[in-house]
């Protein structure tokens, strides 16, 4: 339980010890603990990166650029290794800008929803089955 509670710790930068209570909320003993650390443990010993190429489609990284579990530099990783992506950092964040940095960080994702939405109504639709007829 230790570990988990360090991980909540390190979800937060210097600046944002407003949200600790909600963080640790989410990492307070529940039936689903095991799975957390469990889930925890995986993320830190698989290796993705050689899957990356296999991601199709755009994707948005984002990404606190003080985040102490998940270093900005391996946004920079991400990115070079999928296809089609954009990385949007968000100063003075650590790890769960979602919730430190919500309206800021739904709008950067609205305005990414939409620009798919709108590049997704412009493809061209493939019927394959008219080559058939």
């Amino acid at each position: 339980q230790g570990g988990l509670a360090d991980f909540a710790g390190r979800c937060l930068a210097p600046g944002e010890v407003d949200f600790q209570e909600a963080i640790l909320q989410d990492f307070r003993p529940q039936k689903n603990g095991a799975d957390l650390a469990d889930g925890l443990d995986y993320l830190l010993n698989a290796d993705l990166r050689p899957r990356l190429p296999r991601i199709r489609g755009r994707c948005l990284i984002l990404q606190g650029d003080r985040d102490a579990v998940a270093p900005p530099a391996q946004a920079e990783v991400l990115r070079r290794g999928l296809p089609d992506a954009r990385v949007v950092t968000f100063p003075g964040a650590g790890h769960v800008p979602f919730l430190t940095r919500a309206a800021e960080f739904n709008e950067v994702l609205q305005n990414f929803l939409r620009q798919e939405a709108g590049a997704a109504a412009c493809r061209p639709l493939k019927h394959h089955f008219s080559q058939r007829l």
